[in-house]
């Protein structure tokens, strides 16, 4: 029964008064701050998200073959210098065949 008065109170409540126009530009600006709160985090939130996925592993990739250069003697040059001869040997575009090739030549020998 009190759920049934409730109801009733509710659908015979008097209607609200319409809003002043002072009443209208507060809700307006209200709505304005919001949404320029949630701007100003979805830039941050975008900055973010692009300097964890873009940035960072590129500053990792290189200091890793800073590293590489360092710790282990990797020499990108002389990798180079071996590929390209690894080209010339085999005569084609393919390292794995010229790869083969030379592997071939080394049992060879």
């Amino acid at each position: 029964m009190k759920l049934r008065e409730k109801l009733k109170a509710r659908l015979n409540r008097p209607p609200k008064p319409p809003l002043t126009t002072e009443e209208k530009l507060d809700k307006i600006l209200d709505y304005q701050r919001k949404m320029h709160f949630w701007a100003v985090v979805k830039a941050l939130t975008n900055v973010t998200l692009f300097l964890l996925f873009i940035v960072l592993p590129i500053i990792g990739i290189v200091y890793f073959f800073d590293w590489a250069k360092e710790s282990l003697g990797l020499n990108l040059d002389q990798f180079k210098q071996t590929m390209e001869g690894l080209k010339a040997l085999g005569g084609s575009d393919d390292l794995s065949q010229s790869a083969n090739e030379l592997l071939d030549l080394l049992k060879g020998s």
